[in-house]
């Protein structure tokens, strides 16, 4: 399991990483003597993503993971990419979504078992919205788009626009 990022109420956004391996806390749970501990992980500069909260992230691939929106110093509408194998950072296209789309954040966030990721509601320009969005694994070009906008007026057929919900799927 890794962590990355988040916000200090003194220092603000953080850009460490972290991991610590669950089978090792598991068999440790169970009786077993075993060394666990939380490790930082050192990663490339090239393309970091540097200081961020309130973002989201997915695994794209076997070895890779990528961090959608955030809170940072300055705002981002990239997906950065971390390769766990070799600790270092790339930048991802968004293909089929205008900026304005995917520069959120504190938005509600799951990965489904077909490796598509859903994203719902947050803020995006400073306005809470109730944007529902796809997110599909791809190589150098990350496939995204809009399933339902909440139009005006519109009260009982969608969610309201909110920030901080939580999502779940059930893979049927």
């Amino acid at each position: 399991m890794y962590i990355h990022g988040g916000r200090d109420l003194k220092e603000g956004p953080l850009s460490s990483l972290w991991r610590i391996n669950l089978t090792k806390v598991q068999q440790l749970q169970q009786g077993s003597q075993q060394n666990v501990g939380w490790e930082q992980i050192a990663t490339a500069e090239k393309n970091n993503i540097g200081k961020i909260s309130h973002h989201k992230c997915g695994m794209i691939s076997a070895n890779e993971v990528a961090f959608f929106g955030g809170n940072r110093v300055e705002a981002s509408n990239k997906v950065h990419v971390l390769n766990l194998v070799n600790n270092t950072w790339s930048v991802r296209t968004i293909s089929g979504a205008d900026d304005s789309e995917i520069e959120k954040d504190d938005c509600a966030w799951i990965q489904a078992k077909d490796g598509c990721m859903y994203c719902f509601g947050g803020y995006q320009g400073g306005e809470r919205v109730n944007t529902f969005g796809k997110f599909e694994p791809g190589s150098q070009t990350i496939p995204y788009s809009v399933i339902r906008d909440r139009v005006d007026g519109e009260s009982e057929n969608v969610p309201s626009r909110r920030a901080g919900s939580s999502l779940c799927c059930l893979d049927n």
